[in-house]
């Protein structure tokens, strides 16, 4: 049975991503079959992305936003969408032909809530992203990569944002993307967790390959240390959210002082300012922490036991 996708694409500034991404993927919908429709938020373009977009491509539902908030533009095109299955695509992203007939399948599981394909760069040979299984140590969440060495599917604790399919029922019942990560950066991690938590599961089909270029808006519009800055924020906001667990608790307020005061001994700025960053939040990740709570029906030990037989390849992702 093939079935509808909605497509959601976030552009700034973007007409000649655009011009490469939107071939490709209407190749690769037109490829798999089944009904699709693709809608564009704009977040307030000066360039000629939307006359490009009305004149090039009338079929094609553009939506146009007063300011760049990415979060909302994404909450702002899924509410416009008709169909089950989401691609929240990268207007930087360029997909296989044949990508979307190895995600689709998966969603004959019912548990499944969203399938990530392969990810590699524009030079089309160097991987950018993998399939993720978390761990816990001296009071650290890390998401590994997964040695490749040959490309093997399965679970995968991190459903990629841009290049991931989602079931929008499980979507819409997990609350969707939690603001709180505002402007970017692990609000799909955050997701993923969310999902495992309610009982769902994430897959990495690794037969389905797409090409990033990786950062292209988000570079025009922050300076590498504010990137790097929001990174640190967003991931001591996603551990301080999920983290559930006394021992997960105990391990980690032990270790941040020790973290703390090595990366001030080696001048990561971005690092301090991102836990002060995070500090900040707390009013706002307090009422976000007792939500996931209230929702979660699976413990965090038992979703890192899904995990146990998994053994990483790769460095550190924190």
């Amino acid at each position: 049975m093939k079935r509808n996708i909605s497509v959601v694409i976030l552009n700034l500034d973007g007409r000649p991503m655009l011009e490469e991404c939107l071939p490709s993927l209407i190749a690769a919908l037109d490829h798999y079959g089944g009904l699709w429709e693709i809608i564009v938020v704009d977040n307030a373009s000066i360039d000629d992305s939307v006359a490009f977009l009305r004149a090039q491509y009338p079929h094609i539902r553009v939506i146009e936003m007063k300011e760049n908030d990415p979060l909302v533009s994404l909450d702002t095109g899924i509410d416009a969408t008709q169909y089950e299955f989401l691609s929240f695509c990268n207007n930087d992203m360029v997909l296989e032909p044949d990508c979307l007939d190895y995600l689709m399948p998966h969603f004959d599981d019912e548990r499944v809530f969203a399938v990530t394909a392969r990810v590699f760069e524009w030079d089309r040979a160097t991987l950018q992203s993998r399939r993720r299984i978390p761990r816990f140590s001296k009071g650290q969440f890390y998401y590994l990569s997964v040695d490749e060495d040959a490309a093997q599917s399965g679970l995968t604790c991190h459903a990629t944002g841009g290049q991931s399919i989602v079931r929008k029922s499980a979507y819409r019942a997990l609350g969707g993307n939690d603001h709180i990560f505002k402007p970017l950066y692990h609000e799909d991690l955050d997701l993923t967790w969310r999902a495992y938590k309610a009982g769902w599961i994430a897959l990495y089909e690794p037969r389905a390959i797409v090409y990033h270029r990786g950062g292209a808006t988000s570079r025009r519009i922050f300076s590498p240390e504010a990137l790097k800055m929001l990174q640190h924020r967003n991931f001591f906001l996603f551990m301080w959210k999920n983290m559930h667990a006394p021992a997960q608790w105990a391990a980690h307020l032990a270790w941040l002082p020790v973290r703390l005061i090595a990366e001030l001994l080696k001048g990561n700025k971005a690092f301090v300012l991102g836990f002060a960053r995070a500090l900040r939040a707390l009013p706002a990740l307090m009422r976000s922490r007792r939500a996931a709570r209230a929702a979660a029906r699976v413990s965090d030990r038992a979703v890192f036991d899904l995990f146990t037989d998994d053994k990483p390849g790769g460095a550190p992702r924190a």
